[in-house]
């Protein structure tokens, strides 16, 4: 696992991942104002998935970095990665602030159930053009391990909480052709 801690201009960049003679296949990473540098309490890069960072303010705040795996690689792996976030997020929780942010590679669309109800907001990506029931067997893994994440661990997806501009509702889209 590499790990680095850059600061440029006005930012510092802590880095947790893959590295191949410095060409980065895979990471994670928290940006943090120059100014903000003397607050952090702890950084832990864990993999080329995941980080943590605490920052000391009254109540500290520990946010935990996802890099979720695409819908095409394993069950297994998707599954560990959600098993760890979940162990991290118990440990942190309830002793401070935490919030889990990140790319979860999760299409969500709408509510599926009532469960769901909690975490997903009416703000989500393409909601005129629904097609969960058309979602492949590993994009639908995917979406159901997010669920489950945030059912289980009571959070919210807060992307679906704001109206935003469709441009800013997604990190990546599919060819309309798939």
């Amino acid at each position: 696992n590499h790990r680095e801690k850059r600061k440029t201009g006005q930012y510092t960049y802590y880095f947790s991942g893959g590295d191949t003679k410095h060409h980065h296949r895979a990471g994670v990473a928290i940006i943090i104002k120059n100014e903000l540098v003397n607050y952090i309490e702890d950084v832990q890069p864990i993999n080329e998935r995941l980080m943590t960072i605490t920052i000391k303010t009254i109540v500290p705040t520990t946010i935990i970095a996802v890099y979720a795996h695409t819908a095409q690689h394993e069950l297994t792996e998707k599954q560990n990665l959600y098993k760890e976030i979940e162990e991290i997020h118990k440990k942190h929780k309830g002793k401070k602030i935490t919030h889990i942010v990140g790319d979860f590679n999760a299409r969500i669309q709408t509510k599926a159930s009532e469960e769901e109800e909690v975490c997903i907001g009416k703000h989500t990506f393409d909601k005129n053009n629904i097609t969960l029931e058309k979602q492949d067997e590993q994009t639908e893994e995917n979406r159901q391990l997010f669920m489950d994440l945030c059912i289980g661990e009571k959070l919210t997806i807060m992307n679906t909480q704001f109206q935003k501009r469709d441009d800013q509702l997604a990190t990546h889209r599919r060819p309309t052709n798939e």
